[in-house]
C-alpha cells in the first residue's frame, strides 16, 4: 500500500499532544513522565519514525489483538476500509478506530513499554518492535490531530501570516523612505547653513543701516524745521 508523505512534525507539537491527550488517560506513573517530557526528548527520533504508516496501528499497537484491546464490534468490521486509505484521507470513524487502538494500547504502556522508550525508537530494552510500535501508534495519531483536522485552520493561519508579513514588508518600505526623507531634509538644511548664515548676518547691517538711515531722517527733519522757522 502506497503512504502518502507528511510535513515533518516539530517535537514541540508532539509533546503538546502527548500531554494533553494521553496523560489522562495513562497510569498515574506513566503520566507523571508525559507530563515532565521536553521538547527536546524527541529531538533525537529520526525521520522515518516520524513517517510511520497506518499498517502499525491496525495490525495491533503493542502487538495486542482485538480482544485485547477490547475494541468494539462496530469498529472491527471496518478494518478492510482502514487498510485502503491513507492517513492523509482519515475520516471521523477511522479516527475512533485509531482511538480506541491508542485507548487500550494506553493501559499496557507501563509493563510492555517504559517511559523512556517513548521518546527513542532504538529502545535500551529488547522489547524495539513494541517500541516501534508504540511510537507509530502515538504520532499517527498525532499527525492526524496536527495535519488533517487543523489543515483548514493552517492555510488560514499561513494566509493571515503572509498578509501580516506583507503589512510588515509594506510598513517597513514606508519607515524606509520616511528615513530617507529626513535624510534629505538634514542634509538640505546643512547645505544651506551657510547661506542661512549669511542672510543672517546680511539682515543684521541692513538693520544697522537702516537704524543708521532713520536717525539721518530725524537729523535731517529736524535741521529742515528749524531752518523754515
Amino acid at each position: 500500500m502506497v503512504r502518502g508523505s507528511f510535513p515533518k512534525l516539530t517535537a514541540a507539537q508532539i509533546v503538546e499532544v502527548l500531554k494533553e491527550d494521553f496523560a489522562v488517560i495513562v497510569p498515574p506513573k506513566l503520566k507523571a513522565s508525559i507530563l515532565a517530557l521536553q521538547p527536546e526528548d524527541l529531538s533525537a527520533c529520526p525521520a522515518e519514525v516520524l513517517r510511520v504508516t497506518f499498517d502499525a496501528l491496525l495490525v495491533g499497537a503493542l502487538d495486542l489483538t482485538e480482544e485485547q484491546l477490547n475494541v468494539p464490534a462496530e469498529f472491527l468490521g471496518q478494518r478492510a476500509a482502514h487498510e485502503s486509505t491513507t492517513p492523509s484521507m482519515l475520516m471521523s470513524r477511522q479516527v475512533k478506530w485509531t482511538y480506541v487502538y491508542l485507548l487500550r494500547a494506553a493501559e499496557h504502556i507501563r509493563s510492555v513499554c517504559p517511559p523512556v522508550a517513548i521518546s527513542s525508537v532504538v529502545s535500551p530494552y529488547e522489547d524495539t518492535k513494541r517500541t516501534r510500535m508504540l511510537v507509530s501508534a502515538l504520532i499517527n495519531y498525532i499527525r492526524y490531530k496536527y495535519i488533517v483536522l487543523t489543515q483548514p485552520k493552517i492555510s488560514s493561519i499561513e494566509q493571515m501570516r503572509a498578509d501580516e508579513e506583507d503589512m510588515l514588508i509594506e510598513t517597513q518600505e514606508k519607515v524606509e523612505r520616511s528615513r530617507r526623507a529626513l535624510l534629505d531634509v538634514e542634509a538640505t538644511r546643512e547645505r544651506l547653513k551657510p547661506a542661512l548664515t549669511k542672510v543672517k548676518h546680511d539682515r543684521k547691517v541692513l538693520d544697522e543701516e537702516l537704524r543708521t538711515l532713520g536717525q539721518t531722517k530725524e537729523a535731517l527733519t529736524t535741521s529742515i524745521e528749524e531752518h523754515e522757522r
